[in-house]
């Protein structure tokens, strides 16, 4: 068993990565194609890269397109994840090697594997990488592991490229492979700033598109570095709490609660972590929400919908280590809303009903108000809330009835037309 590892932040995918796929595929040097997407990346320093679990699912979306031509040659590889640190190649390797990380990820993608196969690995890059490869931590150890297999593109040069695979190759005691590619001269970093994706696969672009993706990378230059370096981590770590979709929603209210914050001058880190975790207990045994729930809240909530707000707080407080109360506040009061909120608040609660991937009959309304007036759009979010509970015969929160009185006191309402009806979901 062949195994090409091909490593990298993919930010964006774009069609230079998949050519670079297909033709090691191709090559018949591998049997198969590992792609690893970086975690946390040692040579991107900086509020630049996007959140792990963004650049994981969409470049597994790519990968699922590339398997349409080569089924059961490409696979996602999470082993990433599992690190802890910053992403280095030889931890990586060694961790993806393992007995304990390797059998299970032959099980869990269907790889047909027995105990006779003699099993090697290569390390697949790009040509340029030959020329920086000595600045990696522990070079050697890392071709001891995985040989460097070199994707050679059109335009490198001829005498430079060989004469460095030469080096490497006496310097580390190596052998060097290399296989042809027809590659496409682009970058992930042009792709970001000219945010032109004309270079990426449709899956990718697709992708960007639900979660207007490119367009709030820029929002995280809002945020203090170290409360970024939080979120990396809070978002790295809440892949193994919650489903694909539930941790995207949760990246996604993420950012744009930052971009609401830096709208009505809230405070741009608070409305980050406290987006990003708004849904941290969601996904727990109903049970264990119950439990938590009771500790924060008592019965106040006792809408098994609602109960994951109160067991967020908990979930944030005691793994997560927040601790300020405005943006535990924000957590808990996610769904139901209640008289006397925060801006912090509202632009939680909001953001969880906006966010861009959320798929309702229209929002454009309420999407609008929120770039307008905080308490106008929480009005109107939280009537179309209360119609949908009274047509399915649900009771209505009293915290939401209360909110619903208070900005209706106050004048915060909206009269709409039928046109303008809109659907949430709590």
């Amino acid at each position: 068993m062949r195994i090409g590892l091909f490593g990298g932040a993919f930010d964006p995918f774009h069609n230079g990565h998949k050519a670079i796929i297909e033709a090691a595929i191709e090559s018949n040097l591998v049997d198969y194609v590992f792609v690893v997407p970086s975690v946390s990346s040692p040579f991107k320093p900086g509020n630049c890269l996007n959140a792990a679990p963004y650049r994981y699912y969409m470049t597994s979306d790519a990968i699922d397109e590339i398997s349409v031509r080569h089924p059961g040659k490409v696979y996602i590889c999470d082993v990433e994840f599992y690190l802890e640190g910053v992403s280095f190649t030889l931890k990586m390797l060694e961790l993806l090697q393992s007995k304990r990380y390797f059998s299970a990820f032959l099980e869990k993608n269907d790889i047909p594997f027995s105990k006779e196969d003699k099993i090697s690995f290569s390390l697949i890059c790009g040509s340029d990488i030959l020329f920086s490869f000595d600045k990696w931590f522990e070079p050697k150890k890392i071709v001891s592991l995985a040989p460097l297999m070199v994707a050679l593109r059109p335009g490198d040069d001829a005498s430079l490229v060989p004469k460095q695979i030469e080096q490497i190759e006496a310097k580390y005691a190596t052998n060097v492979t290399a296989f042809s590619i027809n590659s496409i001269d682009i970058s992930s970093s042009f792709i970001r700033n000219e945010l032109n994706f004309d270079d990426v696969p449709k899956a990718v672009d697709d992708f960007i598109k639900l979660h207007d993706l490119y367009d709030k990378a820029c929002l995280l230059q809002l945020v203090s570095d170290d409360c970024y370096k939080q979120f990396l981590k809070y978002s790295s770590r809440l892949y193994f709490a919650l489903s694909r979709k539930r941790l995207l929603h949760s990246l996604d209210v993420a950012l744009l609660a930052v971009k609401y914050a830096s709208l009505y001058g809230e405070n741009t880190d608070k409305a980050l972590v406290a987006g990003c975790l708004h849904d941290c207990a969601k996904e727990l045994p109903l049970q264990k929400q119950k439990e938590y729930a009771k500790t924060i809240s008592g019965d106040v909530f006792d809408n098994v919908k609602l109960i994951h707000s109160p067991a967020g707080k908990y979930v944030a407080m005691c793994e997560y280590g927040v601790t300020d109360e405005n943006v535990l506040n924000a957590i808990i009061y996610h769904t139901t809303a209640h008289s006397g909120m925060s801006t912090l608040e509202k632009i939680i609660f909001l953001a969880d009903k906006l966010e861009p991937s959320r798929n309702y009959d229209d929002l454009t309304l309420p999407r609008q108000l929120a770039l307008q007036d905080l308490d106008v759009a929480t009005y109107v979010v939280l009537s179309r809330v209360k119609e949908k509970f009274d047509e399915y015969n649900v009771e209505v929160h009293k915290y939401t009835l209360e909110c619903l009185d208070e900005l209706q006191r106050i004048g915060k309402t909206c009269n709409l037309s039928d046109e303008d009806d809109c659907d949430v979901e709590i």
